[in-house]
């Protein structure tokens, strides 16, 4: 994980890779009005996760191979199998990834006239907690390929046929990192995992989301092995490499 450079996490800061997208009934596509998509490479794609690895860097980095049917649940909501990738802009090569059905969210993409898959971005940065000298980002890095079918191969999910279109691979990174000065946001976040009734909410039931969303935030990780609870404390970056075929 050293190409990862440093790491954070704010969920939210995903969506700024992340939009939302139409609704999509089998193998038909409703675009907008006036807008077509020329391509010869959107289609159904199928894909299963073969590798991942996570870490967290707190007073030192910790790393574990990981079962890769443990991908973190923000990436298995549109990298299913199978998946739908669609060219947007065919002359560009911008395109995105998705669930079969179009629900939720899209990742975007850029594919070249070969098949070759890239992306690399940073989102911008955010307030962590309360503290506005703490922010967080999101780094995020795609390379793959998409490997056309040589034959039919129909598969039936929610009673519909779909056509694939070949198989995916990719290789997805992800970095959130904690930057600035943190310590007291970090504490905050730590007596509020630790204890619901330190969130520092002015009710009850907003003490519960506050728990709910630090815990959310962390628990992955933790389950992974790579840090403990009290790591909060120092924690300044997490990250995970995921890579499908």
């Amino acid at each position: 994980m050293t190409a990862l450079r440093g790491i954070y996490f704010s969920g939210l800061l995903f969506l700024g890779v992340l939009t939302l997208t139409s609704c999509r009934f089998g193998n038909k596509v409703v675009n907008p009005p006036g807008t077509q998509n020329p391509d010869t490479l959107s289609g159904f794609y199928e894909t299963d996760p073969q590798a991942l690895k996570v870490c967290a860097t707190h007073e030192s980095t910790k790393c574990a191979d990981i079962n890769p049917g443990n991908v973190p649940d923000e990436i298995a909501v549109y990298m299913s199998n199978p998946l739908y990738f669609q060219v947007s802009d065919p002359s560009t090569g911008a395109a995105f990834i998705e669930d079969p059905f179009g629900v939720g969210y899209k990742l975007h993409i850029f594919v070249d006239a070969q098949g070759a898959l890239s992306y690399i971005d940073w989102s911008a940065p955010a307030q962590l907690w309360e503290d506005p000298a703490c922010t967080t980002r999101m780094y995020i890095e795609e390379n793959g390929q998409l490997i056309p079918a040589t034959s039919t191969r129909i598969v039936t999910i929610s009673n519909y046929a779909l056509k694939m279109a070949g198989r995916m691979d990719l290789r997805l990174q992800l970095i959130y990192t904690y930057e600035g000065e943190c310590k007291a946001s970090l504490q905050a976040m730590y007596n509020c995992y630790d204890d619901v009734n330190q969130c520092g909410a002015s009710t009850d039931s907003a003490n519960k989301s506050r728990h709910a969303n630090v815990q959310s935030l962390f628990n992955y990780y933790i389950k992974q092995g790579v840090m403990e609870p009290q790591d909060i404390l120092t924690l300044t970056n997490v990250a995970y490499d995921i890579s499908y075929q």
